[in-house]
């Protein structure tokens, strides 16, 4: 057997494993519409003005293949490939929302790379799904081109640039661990090239390896690689926080428990002794915020607690999670996309 399809059979398990509940699949993802996306297909995130992010579009999209959902798939990258339009050709738009003069379009033309990497795995799902060649061809050209312009090699390792200004491209590159969409480059290798992408994926787990911080170890949002080492970005990032959590998520989703960061196994003993997940942990300081996290944290770590053989403690945050969920209101698109990201399947 390959180490390929090895990789495979072990995300299948954990799926089997780890089978959402019924409600994550229909309901919920009807809420979710209802609430953040528009009749024309955006994603509003309330935090920020009501404004969009190529993120929000990937992490909706996926799920709309989760769900089957074909008509809001067409409708979210209709509105994705019409609006998000980039300074660099075959990149999106990161930002998009109310400029100073009160008009609406793009805010920030930089690209941001999970958004490229989540709608890319988006289109080639969609394809596979509903055997729509045009979304295969899509999906193929945005990951060519985040293989020919966002990809740096340092010391024999690949690397995909977190957007393509301001991330450095000299000796020193800041990196953000949350980015590395680890199943989404197993489908880029099967449709592009596969040795580029098997050595994005296996750079992508050297890096979590050496991103780990704190007396817990746990992965930092952003760090910076230099002559070989990794350090973490104070300028950007001290804590486990907003983005952070996502390496856990891609991790179980990739099948790739034995790689979970130990850090992971020990802020769920936290979990168990105090009985809440804190909103941030302090990297630096080794604090913790007395607020707890947000449903879609409570989901993913979940999702990370079965995947690493925890079951009583998946069972429990699963629980709260969905409670949390409905104590949070309908503002909060972020944690609710991790809470469906989560429970969905959307990621294998």
């Amino acid at each position: 057997m390959t180490r390929n399809s090895g990789l495979v059979l072990a995300a299948a398990a954990l799926c089997i494993a780890f089978a959402p509940p019924a409600w994550a699949q229909d309901s919920l993802w009807e809420r979710y519409k209802s609430r953040f996306m528009t009749a024309d297909g955006r994603i509003m995130d309330y935090y920020q003005e009501k404004g969009s992010h190529s993120e929000g579009q990937g992490f909706a999209m996926l799920l709309a293949v989760a769900n089957r959902d074909e008509r809001a798939f067409a409708l979210l990258w209709d509105w994705t490939r019409s609006n998000l339009n980039g300074q660099i050709e075959g990149l999106l738009a990161w930002s998009w929302g109310k400029r100073p003069g009160g008009d609406w379009g793009v805010i920030d033309f930089n690209s941001a790379t999970d958004g490229d990497t989540l709608v890319a795995y988006a289109l080639l799902k969609a394809a596979r799904a509903w055997n729509n060649e045009g979304y295969r061809k899509a999906g193929r050209a945005m990951v060519e081109t985040l293989r020919r312009r966002l990809s740096v090699q340092r010391d024999g390792r690949l690397f995909l640039l977190p957007g393509y200004y301001g991330f450095g491209r000299g000796e020193a590159l800041r990196l953000n661990p949350s980015y590395l969409v680890f199943p989404a480059y197993r489908l880029f290798a099967a449709e592009d090239d596969r040795r580029f992408w098997d050595q994005v994926y296996a750079g992508g787990l050297w890096l979590v390896s050496e991103s780990l911080y704190g007396a817990w170890r746990l992965p930092a949002e952003w760090v910076v690689l230099e002559k070989g080492a990794v350090r973490l970005d104070s300028a950007k990032s001290v804590t486990h926080h907003y983005e952070a959590p996502r390496v856990a998520l891609y991790l179980a989703a990739a099948g790739e428990a034995p790689r979970m960061p130990k850090g992971e196994a020990a802020l769920l003993a936290f979990y168990e002794a105090a009985g809440y997940l804190p909103a941030w942990v302090d990297l630096e300081r080794d604090s913790v915020s007395l607020d707890s996290a947000s449903a879609g944290v409570y989901a993913v770590y979940s999702r990370a607690a079965a995947a690493m053989g925890n079951k009583r403690a998946a069972e429990q945050l699963a629980k709260e999670a969905r409670a949390k969920l409905e104590k949070e209101g309908e503002e909060n698109y972020y944690s609710f996309s991790l809470f469906l990201l989560a429970t969905s399947g959307a990621l294998e």
